[in-house]
């Protein structure tokens, strides 16, 4: 089967409407991910498969990388060609692409990465507290316990309870945060794969927290 329509929205404008755009390594990039991937899906034979990545990696401009995913990837029909819009939104999904963020587009995909997200944000939390002022007001009592030689009041539970109280709000909001990212990767994807609402309400207020 060819090439989703999306590939094109990962190069930093559309190729199709500002074919005279300076092309970017990230732009190359795309290109040699698409052609690789063509070539996994029996869609370009060994020759093919060679002379793409060659010419993908001598492009200049935007439009040279039309005739390299034309027969293979279907032309995007979204948006009013030109938009500002449209090119702010491709390169904020293309930052997204290079940082190693993917971009589901299954309920399933965006189910599993949004849960995956979850788990990462728990462990980030948790191991934040433990290096930070927990573990140090830990390690602190201990020495001093230690030396006294005797009992020793257990005063980092203060400081458990204050700080800790932000990572027992994340644990009690498991389905809310989960629920927030599905809608959040919902909404990147359909970007993604070209709704023009998608694109404008992620450039107006839908961006990812700095975190993610």
């Amino acid at each position: 089967m060819p090439l989703d329509e999306g590939i094109w929205a990962e190069f930093s404008a559309d190729p199709h409407r500002q074919p005279e755009l300076r092309a970017s390594d990230s732009d190359r990039a795309v290109l040699f991910d698409a052609v690789g991937e063509a070539y996994a899906q029996g869609l370009l034979d060994a020759d093919e498969h060679d002379e793409r990545l060659t010419a993908a990696g001598a492009i200049k401009r935007l439009g040279d990388a039309v005739p390299l995913l034309e027969d293979i990837a279907p032309p995007p029909s979204h948006g009013a060609p030109g938009t500002e819009l449209d090119a702010r939104t491709a390169q904020a999904l293309a930052r997204l692409r290079e940082s190693g963020d993917p971009v589901p587009t299954t309920p399933e995909a965006i189910d599993e990465a949004a849960r995956a997200y979850y788990s990462a944000r728990v462990k980030r939390e948790a191991w934040g507290l433990l290096a930070g002022p927990i573990g140090i007001c830990l390690a602190i009592w201990t020495f001093t316990a230690i030396g006294s030689g005797g009992f020793y009041f257990f005063w980092p539970l203060f400081v458990i309870i204050g700080v800790g109280s932000g990572f027992v709000s994340t644990l009690a909001r498991r389905q809310s945060i989960i629920e927030e990212r599905k809608r959040l990767l919902t909404l990147r994807a359909r970007a993604h794969l070209g709704d023009p609402e998608a694109q404008r309400e992620l450039e107006e207020g839908g961006k990812p927290e700095p975190d993610e």
